[in-house]
């Protein structure tokens, strides 16, 4: 609160709402990056092979309950950089994901792992 003594800055009061907001979901998602990469054809309409739910559930479903997962389609300076919200079912299945599943598009080698891939920050 604003010009009360040893308050936190307004900027945390309303992260905090928002997580409330949120709920418990939020904190069993994970922001997957680099799903548009791969089999993208450099249209601007173009897809990459990950940039569907079914292809992430099958991905992430094999470390725990897979609820659903949020695409965001992005093209920028001619660069695929669509990422996704993937939710699970619990913490526990957000633990076991390896972080080598958080970005799709860094390493090709990577994806016959997990599905696969590398990098992403939790909620």
């Amino acid at each position: 609160m604003p010009g009360v003594p040893g308050a936190p800055p307004e900027e945390e009061v309303q992260a905090q709402a928002a997580k409330r907001e949120a709920g418990p979901a939020a904190e069993h998602q994970i922001h997957v990056r680099g799903i548009g990469v791969e089999g993208w054809d450099g249209t601007e309409d173009g897809v990459g092979t990950y940039e569907n739910e079914d292809a992430l559930g099958q991905i992430f479903a094999a470390f725990g309950g897979f609820v659903h997962a949020s695409i965001r389609h992005r093209i920028a300076d001619g660069q695929n950089t669509s990422w996704a919200l993937v939710t699970m079912a619990d913490a526990e299945s957000v633990d076991r994901t390896p972080p080598h599943c958080w970005h799709l598009g860094l390493h090709r080698e990577r994806y016959d792992r997990c599905g696969q891939a590398r990098w992403v920050r939790r909620r």
